[in-house]
C-alpha cells in the first residue's frame, strides 16, 4: 500500500488519461470530463482536497517516514533532469548511471519527466515537491489525490444515475453506458477515435475499498447533491 502512495501519487504527476492516447482524443477526453466534474459538482475547493489529504494521511498512517523512498527516488530522478539540461549527457546514459529503474522510475516515466521539465527553472520548481517533510506530502497530495477523489466522486454518481435506469447490468457497463451518450451528445466522432475515447473515460478509479467506505462517509453530502437526480 504504502509503495503505491509512495510512487504514484507523489512521485508522479498522475495523469488522467493515457499517455498513449492521441494527443487530440486526450484533449477531446479532458474537455468531456471536466464539463461533467463541474456540471455534477464533484470539484473539490483547495480546502477540501487539503483536508482530504489530511484525512488519507490518517486513515492509512502516512507519515514522513511512509514517503522516505519516494524522496530518495524524486532526489535521483532530479539530479538525473540536471545532468540532461545543465551537463548536456545523454538521456539513456544518465537513466542507466543512476540505475533509475531501481527506483521504480520505468523509461516511460524518465522520458515523461524529460518533456516536462527542460530547464534550470522548471526543474528547481519540481525540486520543491520532494515529500521530506509533512507539509509538502500534505501539498503533494492535496494536489495529486484530489484528481482520484474527484474522478471517484463523479464515478459513484454515475453509478447512482445509472443503477435507476438499467439496475441489472454491471457497474463497468453503467459506466461506459453514460460515457456513451456523453460523447454522442458532446463529440463528433465515430469508429475506432470514438471507443479509444469512450475507453478513455469509463476507466475505474483504482480506490481500496476501505478508502472508498470512508470517503462515502466524508463526502456524503456531495454524494446527495441535488446533480444526483438528474
Amino acid at each position: 500500500m504504502l509503495k503505491m502512495f509512495s510512487v504514484v501519487f507523489v512521485l508522479l504527476n498522475i495523469l488522467l488519461f493515457s499517455l498513449h492516447a492521441d494527443e487530440e482524443l486526450r484533449r477531446t477526453a479532458d474537455k468531456i470530463y471536466r464539463d461533467a466534474l463541474t456540471e455534477y459538482s464533484c470539484v473539490l475547493t483547495d480546502r477540501e482536497a487539503e483536508d482530504a489529504a489530511v484525512q488519507l494521511c490518517r486513515l492509512e498512517g502516512l507519515s514522513v517516514k511512509s514517503f522516505e523512498k519516494a524522496a530518495i527516488a524524486m532526489e535521483v530522478l532530479i539530479k538525473g533532469l540536471r545532468a540532461v539540461v545543465e551537463q548536456k549527457r545523454k538521456p539513456d546514459e544518465v537513466y542507466e548511471s543512476l540505475q533509475m529503474k531501481k527506483y521504480n522510475i520505468s523509461p516511460a516515466n524518465w522520458s515523461y519527466y524529460l518533456k516536462k521539465y527542460r530547464t534550470s527553472k522548471a526543474i528547481a520548481r519540481l525540486e520543491k515537491w520532494i515529500p521530506n517533510n509533512e507539509q509538502i506530502i500534505i501539498r503533494s497530495l492535496a494536489k495529486n489525490y484530489r484528481r482520484i477523489i474527484e474522478r471517484w466522486l463523479l464515478e459513484q454518481k454515475i453509478l447512482i444515475i445509472s443503477s435507476r435506469s438499467t439496475p441489472n447490468v454491471s457497474d463497468e457497463q453503467k459506466i461506459r453506458s453514460w460515457w456513451k451518450r456523453r460523447v454522442d451528445q458532446q463529440a463528433q466522432i465515430s469508429g475506432t477515435d470514438k471507443d479509444v475515447l469512450i475507453g478513455i473515460l469509463s476507466r475505474r478509479v483504482p480506490m481500496p475499498k476501505k478508502q472508498a467506505e470512508f470517503w462515502k462517509q466524508h463526502f456524503k453530502h456531495k454524494l446527495n447533491s441535488p446533480a444526483d437526480k438528474k
